[in-house]
């Protein structure tokens, strides 16, 4: 789950009518499942047929609580997380990226 993306789509149906958007594009789509799934959202999905789409109808109780967790404190993204690292910090992603690679060699990712 994305997310900066996540906090993004929360806060656009916050500001929304009752939390309603509707939304176009995969990656929303897909999101929006995640969301879902995780309980922060209640969403309908485009099914393929002409004029359907993916909206976030109602922003459940969990949801509210990631928006307030995270309203004064925004998720950082990668570059500012890299920018914040101490030099040992840095170290000890790199050590953990390089160990988790290595232990899975095999991981494929596969779309739904």
């Amino acid at each position: 789950m994305n997310l900066p993306y996540v906090y993004e789509l929360l806060a656009a149906a916050d500001h929304g009518r009752n939390g309603f958007i509707k939304l176009i594009g995969s990656q929303a789509d897909q999101e929006v499942r995640l969301m879902a799934r995780a309980g922060l959202v209640e969403a309908s999905f485009n099914d393929g047929k002409k004029g359907s789409c993916t909206s976030i109808d109602r922003i459940s109780p969990a949801g509210q609580t990631f928006l307030r967790a995270f309203k004064d404190h925004p998720i950082p993204d990668e570059a500012t997380v890299a920018e914040t690292f101490t030099a040992s910090q840095a170290v000890l992603v790199e050590k953990w990226k390089s160990n988790f690679d290595a232990g899975l060699p095999n991981l494929k990712i596969v779309s739904e």
